[in-house]
């Protein structure tokens, strides 16, 4: 147990806190769940609140429509993806979005303009998962990659264990907007740990030392640049024979090369 608690704390260190694009990440995890657990338990009053009658029924289906509106952000990341491939710029986005929407959430209130903006906000979410992860997943090997999922894991419920106590005691000292209020500003905080992980990465691009595609991730039929540069870097010999040169069947069993520039026609026969 020792070994292995040593091994993983080891792979979490290396793969994880010391590559400073996962580290910066994992900040932002951890300031992205400050907001998110505590929203999802307090909305439900909050909204019931708004609209002025104790209706259970409505927060069934504002609920309904969280998990909806996480399968539609799912559904938009490739779309989004295709059109901005920078990860960063996207996480970027979402915490933008993020915070704008739960602050607009808090401010409004209406319940017909505070539900939409929340939803907004699971939406943001949605796309939010996939691109985080894909982000980590590029930058570790494939057998590590349980090990700094599940820190990266750990730096969020950290963040969502501070924000229900946090903010769930400015909702009882003060109100729930001035909680959601702070909560959705909490959200801007993630974004220069963002643009940290970008430029980064960006630094690694530069300098020639980017992190190596993870098996899996690369292109199907597109070769390594490795493997590229070793077939430039091949002698001649090395090379398959062109077509021309390989040996012709005769009719009386032997082989017959084609004659190059400089030398003899070859028989290859044997006794010959």
């Amino acid at each position: 147990f020792g070994e292995e608690t040593k091994r993983i704390a080891s792979a979490g260190i290396t793969h994880g806190l010391g590559d400073r694009v996962v580290r910066f990440v994992m900040f932002a995890s951890l300031v992205q769940g400050l907001f998110f657990f505590y929203g999802f338990y307090s909305w439900q009053r909050y909204f019931l609140d708004l609209l002025g009658r104790d209706l259970i029924w409505v927060a069934g289906v504002i609920a309904a429509l969280v998990g909806l509106t996480q399968i539609l952000g799912n559904a938009l990341v490739g779309p989004i993806t295709r059109r901005v491939p920078d990860r960063g710029v996207v996480l970027m986005g979402v915490f933008g979005l993020t915070t704008v929407a739960v602050i607009g959430a808090a401010l409004s209130g209406s319940f017909w303009i505070a539900v939409p903006l929340y939803l907004l906000a699971t939406t943001a979410f949605g796309v939010y998962m996939p691109v985080k992860q894909g982000w980590i997943n590029a930058r570790i090997p494939s057998e590590q990659r349980a090990t700094i999922i599940s820190l990266d894991a750990l730096f969020n419920d950290g963040g969502n264990t501070l924000g229900q106590l946090g903010f769930g005691y400015a909702s009882r000292a003060v109100s729930i907007p001035f909680a959601w209020v702070l909560a959705g500003a909490s959200q801007a905080i993630a974004l220069p740990f963002v643009a940290a992980a970008r430029r980064a990465e960006r630094a690694e691009v530069d300098a020639g030392t980017a992190a190596p595609a993870v098996a899996g991730t690369a292109d199907v039929g597109e070769p390594s640049a490795a493997a590229a540069a070793e077939q430039r870097a091949a002698p001649a010999a090395e090379q398959p024979a062109a077509a021309w040169a390989l040996p012709l069947p005769r009719p009386d069993g032997c082989a017959q090369a084609m004659p190059q520039s400089g030398s003899a026609s070859v028989s290859h026969c044997e006794g010959a």
